[in-house]
């Protein structure tokens, strides 16, 4: 697929998100990388509210496990999310590199 349609889809997505969906989306474009726990904190919001915007954001191909945090309040090791970033070319890369294992 080409940049356009690759850029074209993703607004696309990002059009038809609801509210709570974007929120998530939102926050993670402004703070980066998050927990399930610390987004629900920074949004005032239950973590049972945030985890299902979290799976479908993560269906649609928007957001992506970027590995695990230990979680004091849990004791337990939680998800870290980040956005799947897109290259140069407007490709999302799954892995963070570039996409089609190609180098820079």
């Amino acid at each position: 697929m080409s940049r356009l349609t690759h850029l074209i889809r993703r607004e696309k997505i990002l059009g038809t998100l609801g509210q709570r969906q974007r929120e998530v989306f939102d926050l993670l474009q402004r703070h980066g990388e998050l927990t399930a726990w610390e987004m629900a904190s920074l949004l005032g919001r239950p973590v049972y509210v945030v985890r299902p915007r979290i799976t479908e954001l993560s269906k649609v191909g928007l957001i992506r496990d970027v590995g695990a945090r230990f979680h004091a309040e849990t004791q337990r090791r939680e998800a870290v999310w980040g956005i799947i970033p897109t290259d140069e070319n407007g490709q999302m890369s799954l892995f963070g590199g570039p996409v089609g294992g190609q180098a820079a």
